[in-house]
């Protein structure tokens, strides 16, 4: 099933509840460029055909962005009172005009959910933002919760000529899957990740040949995009009037 119905799920309601105080964590990350990247795929290939993708991970298989969690206390503390959350969330800024281009997700086994923090509207009010799953397309509506199956075919895109679009990402386990299920998924996560970041250690320090190696490749990329930051330029994409006005 390409979308799912949020009321399905009880936390989803308290999570829309949230969105007041995690708008106003997200704002207060304009003081320092820390903390954003560009987002790219896992085998560090480009994600959109126009425009600028930019992300805040405050959590991803394991890696350490605690600092940048530090930065939004409540936003944390509200991810670590969802149920089977699958620790991975992030901010995410679509730039105007922007479209990530269609692809599938790594797995079928979580689901994702979208917590829209600021959306951009057309010149009759109507949401400038969209996202595509299998054959079903949808607006993003601020502040409204969006739950998807990313392993299915999607795209999605920010039509406005001049506004980003900022969403709160969070993934959580399918529901399908039975708590031992779960359980023993997260074992097997947490070994598929310690290995991958063995192998990024060893090829940052060697001479290692990458052909082959995507998980190391991917905690490589992640890490790297971590360390270059973001620009001057790539703030003003993220912030846009948002910088300006508040």
């Amino acid at each position: 099933m390409p979308f799912w119905d949020a009321s399905q799920f009880p936390w989803a309601a308290a999570l829309e509840s949230h969105v007041d105080v995690i708008r106003e964590e997200f704002l207060s990350l304009r003081d320092s460029l820390a903390g954003f990247q560009r987002y790219r795929s896992s085998d560090d290939s480009e994600t959109t055909d126009r425009g600028h993708w930019h992300v805040c991970y405050l959590s991803l298989h394991g890696m350490d962005f605690s600092e940048n969690g530090r930065m939004c206390p409540r936003t944390m503390e509200t991810l670590g009172s969802i149920p089977r959350f699958y620790h991975h969330a992030l901010f995410s800024a679509l730039d105007s005009s922007t479209h990530v281009t269609a692809h599938y997700g790594p797995t079928n086994k979580k689901l994702r959910c979208f917590l829209p923090l600021f959306v951009p509207t057309d010149e009759h009010g109507e949401s400038s933002c969209w996202i595509r799953v299998n054959h079903e397309t949808r607006r993003v509506e601020e502040g409204k919760v969006l739950i998807f199956d990313d392993s299915f075919y999607h795209e999605a895109a920010n039509d406005s000529p001049s506004s980003p679009r900022i969403v709160l990402i969070i993934d959580v386990w399918h529901p399908d899957l039975t708590d031992l299920e779960v359980k023993t998924l997260e074992f097997i996560n947490k070994a598929q990740i310690s290995a991958a970041k063995r192998l990024a250690k060893a090829m940052e320090s060697s001479e290692v040949e990458r052909e082959g190696t995507s998980d190391g490749s991917f905690i490589t990329t992640i890490t790297a995009n971590k360390q270059v930051g973001i620009t001057e330029e790539d703030a003003v994409r993220i912030w846009g009037e948002y910088m300006r006005e508040r």
